[in-house]
């Protein structure tokens, strides 16, 4: 796996302040720089992947906040509606960064007999975004990963977004996060500079392969430059 992309951690810190229409508009430069990688990864793909998770070996990573702003920059670039999912079942905040009600969601549709999706999803004005937040949480996140409705809720999903972006649980705090990641067409995995260590993001890159999980790439984030950024670029 290359680092195929930067996103500098200056995005969110007051993040459950009441939101923006676009929570990123501040940071165009950053975002488009994210959404231009990503279509650079995705179209060298033999099929392009859509149900795409974003995942950490430990927490406070950003993996929130880039599965936010790529959502964000993706919402502008289809037919139909970008989703983010919060599949974060031990830690959940898309409700709080977007104040949005917990329930319903995910939870809540595995656990319904009516699997139309309308009836769970939460939308931001006219911006062609969506989410679906963890909903009521259950007591153990293996049985929410591995329910045999899970599927569907997938392919509904598929059937219904141009993408879909699902924030996901970091590996060693959640290892049966696997169980989702590996239905869906590829992770993207994201490491914060300067905090992670080198053996948690090796270990858990390994548990990601041996779960047979497609890694499409990942995410350097919250990179300081300690010579101007400028300088850099002509080294």
């Amino acid at each position: 796996m290359g680092i195929f992309s930067e996103a500098m951690d200056r995005s969110l810190r007051g993040k459950y302040s009441e939101p923006l229409q676009d929570p990123f508009a501040g940071i165009a430069d950053i975002q488009q720089h994210l959404l231009g990688s990503f279509f650079d990864v995705v179209g060298s793909e033999e099929k392009s992947p859509r149900l795409v998770g974003i995942i950490s070996s430990q927490p406070g990573e950003g993996v929130s906040t880039v599965s936010r702003m790529l959502a964000y920059a993706l919402c502008y670039h289809g037919e139909r509606p970008t989703f983010i999912i919060d599949a974060n079942f031990r830690s959940p905040s898309l409700h709080l960064m977007e104040n949005l009600n917990q329930s319903p969601g995910i939870c809540d549709i595995l656990m319904s007999t009516n699997l139309d999706l309308e009836n769970f999803i939460h939308g931001r004005g006219d911006l062609p975004i969506r989410f679906i937040t963890t909903g009521q949480l259950s007591p153990n996140p293996y049985l929410v990963y591995t329910h045999p409705q899970m599927e569907v809720f997938l392919e509904k999903l598929r059937a219904i977004s141009d993408y879909a972006i699902f924030d996901l649980p970091p590996v060693h705090a959640c290892p049966e996060v696997l169980l989702l990641a590996k239905k869906l067409d590829g992770i993207i995995f994201v490491i914060k500079a300067h905090h992670t260590p080198t053996k948690s993001v090796a270990a858990a890159l390994d548990r990601l392969k041996r779960g047979n999980v497609r890694i499409l790439g990942g995410i350097l984030n919250g990179k300081k430059y300690f010579i101007p950024k400028w300088l850099y670029d002509r080294i």
